[in-house]
This record gives C-alpha cells, sequence and structure tokens, in this order.
C-alpha cells in the first residue's frame, strides 16, 4: 500500500511540474535557418527563464577558459565544440570542409560564426532548463555537477565537449527525485502536448519499468 501511494504521489508531482513549464519551453523541432543567431531572447527585460550558465559556473577543459561573450570554452587559439549543425554547414559553406566537423576549431572562425546570441545558430532555448536544443542534441558549455554526472554516467570523453546527445543529457540531469529526465520535446509523436505522458514515463522509469512517452 505504500509503495502504491508513493508511486500515485511521484505521477501527480511530476506531471504538474511538466505541465505548467509547458508554456515555458521553446520548442527545439522549429530550428531557424542555418546561420541565423538566435538572439532575441538574450537580455530581455524581464525575461525569468533560468540561465543555466549564469546559474552554475560553466565548466570548460583545463587547456581553456569561458568566453562569457561568445558563450564558449575558448584558448587563445581554439574554441571546444562540437558545434551546431548550423554553423557546420556554414563552415563548409566557407570552404572549411572536413575540419567543419572538428571539435576544436580556430577560436576566431568560432566566434564570428557563434555571434553572441543566448543559442548558438540552429539550436533553440529551453527558458526552463536554461540550455539550448537541436534536435536530438543539447550544448552547453555545462555546469561541474552536470559534467561530473555525465562521467560517472559513463559518457568519457564527450563529457567535456559543447554537444551532447540527448542519452548523455538525460544520463547527467536529475530533478526532484532521483528519476531519469525525460524531455519531452524529444518525443516523437506531438511533443507540445505530451508534458503528462512524459512525466508517467519519468515515474514509471524510475520504478524499474522500460518504457518512454512514445511507447505509451
Amino acid at each position: 500500500m505504500t509503495s502504491r501511494f508513493l508511486f500515485l504521489i511521484s505521477l501527480i508531482a511530476l506531471s504538474l511540474a511538466a505541465c505548467v513549464v509547458e508554456d515555458d519551453v521553446t520548442d527545439p523541432s522549429n530550428e531557424p535557418d542555418p546561420g541565423a543567431v538566435e538572439d532575441e531572447l538574450d537580455d530581455e527585460p524581464g525575461d525569468t527563464g533560468v540561465d543555466a550558465l549564469e546559474a552554475g559556473a560553466p565548466w570548460c577543459p583545463a587547456d581553456t577558459s569561458y568566453d562569457r561573450t561568445y558563450r564558449l570554452c575558448a584558448s587563445a587559439t581554439d574554441a571546444i565544440g562540437p558545434f551546431t549543425l548550423a554553423m557546420e554547414a556554414s563552415c563548409r559553406a566557407a570552404g572549411g570542409g572536413d575540419p567543419c566537423a572538428d571539435t576544436r576549431w580556430s577560436a576566431s572562425f568560432a566566434r564570428s560564426l557563434r555571434g553572441t546570441g543566448r543559442c548558438p545558430p540552429g539550436a533553440a532555448l529551453d527558458r526552463y532548463l536554461g540550455l539550448c536544443f537541436e534536435g536530438g542534441s543539447v550544448y552547453g558549455p555545462f555546469d561541474a555537477a552536470r559534467v561530473q554526472a555525465c562521467r560517472a554516467a559513463g559518457g568519457g570523453a564527450p563529457c567535456e565537449g559543447l554537444r551532447w546527445s540527448r542519452g548523455m543529457f538525460e544520463g547527467a540531469d536529475r530533478r526532484w527525485i532521483d528519476a531519469p529526465y525525460a524531455y519531452q520535446y524529444f518525443n516523437q509523436h506531438e511533443p507540445g502536448s505530451t508534458c503528462g505522458i512524459t512525466s508517467t514515463s519519468m515515474v514509471l522509469r524510475f520504478w524499474g519499468k522500460s518504457t518512454s512517452a512514445d511507447q505509451l
């Protein structure tokens, strides 16, 4: 009886939390044109969204430091990637070729394509999480706690990069209770209307059931 009660309480709490914030979430499937800088939300008066890079100090590899203007980890010569697909497309259009997919670019070149917007070109801001998403990828730099959690989850060297996959991010991000976090806009079916079922999948996974919102 106690386990069933805790299950119901967890389900209700997560459903309410997910649905309350749904209006504050930007759908990353609505990607802007390649090369367009997402700066319309930057320095917006009255913006109450959480900025993860401001709330927690961003972690950068030892040979780099955080460039607050361009929101990159960079040294005097290099900037840490991987970068957005839109930035890679702009790089190739400029004649960069195969190196455009590298995990490090020239710092000056990366800044010229990145711009100073809240999110890099091609990515969209999730106001609730304070992070930028492009398709199935999440963009940092991430704070030290997330990097540590990513490593603990077996993410390895990619944990030190600018771009994480959906699986890496979910493995490193836990909220409220120790439940696997699921981001509703990663759902394949009507992501804008799935806050409740996404929360249900989180609770089921917390209780040991292998499932997802799309499976439900």
